[in-house]
């Protein structure tokens, strides 16, 4: 036995935009903005009448784009949002965290690691020359071995930044 319509099919009131957004607890730019993106509508606003919204359709809709929403079907605009605000915060933090010289931009530092890596060649290149009378002049393997020792150190503490021994 039917009595009727059932809860699907039955119409809800038919409201104006304001009492929408009132039913929905939302303001009126959401509302235009969800008429913006396709939510149905009786009647649209035009000469001076406001919009005549079915709010059994209207909540259908919501709840159709909101399951669309969390199953990552639609771009929505509150996600796109949120992620260009925490873009923009990243952006203001690394900027400010190269004002205070915590931070440096990536050419700066392949630069300082280019300069100490030549640093490092002209050194080795030349350690044999400046430590070949020291070794030929030593009577031992363990002088040998400490000349070597004390060039290699010494060029370890200018890569570091410590200060260097003075010949």
């Amino acid at each position: 036995m039917s009595r009727g319509n059932t809860k699907k099919d039955k119409p809800g009131e038919i409201v104006s935009l304001a009492k929408l957004s009132s039913i929905l607890g939302c303001s009126d730019p959401t509302a235009r903005k969800y008429i913006k993106d396709g939510m149905p509508v009786a009647e649209t606003g035009s000469s001076g009448q406001g919009y005549k919204i079915d709010t059994a359709v209207c909540v259908r809709w919501l709840i159709d784009r909101a399951r669309k929403v969390a199953g990552g079907e639609v771009n929505h605009y509150d996600a796109d949002r949120a992620r260009k605000m925490a873009a923009d915060a990243d952006k203001s933090e690394m900027e400010r965290d190269v004002m205070r010289g915590e931070t440096v931009e990536v050419n700066v530092a392949v630069s300082m690691v280019a300069d100490r890596l030549a640093t490092v060649r002209a050194r080795l290149l030349g350690m044999p020359t400046k430590v070949a009378v020291k070794v030929a002049a030593a009577k031992k393997r363990e002088d040998v071995i400490e000349i070597l020792d004390g060039e290699i150190t010494q060029l370890l503490k200018e890569l570091s930044g410590a200060e260097t021994e003075e010949d």
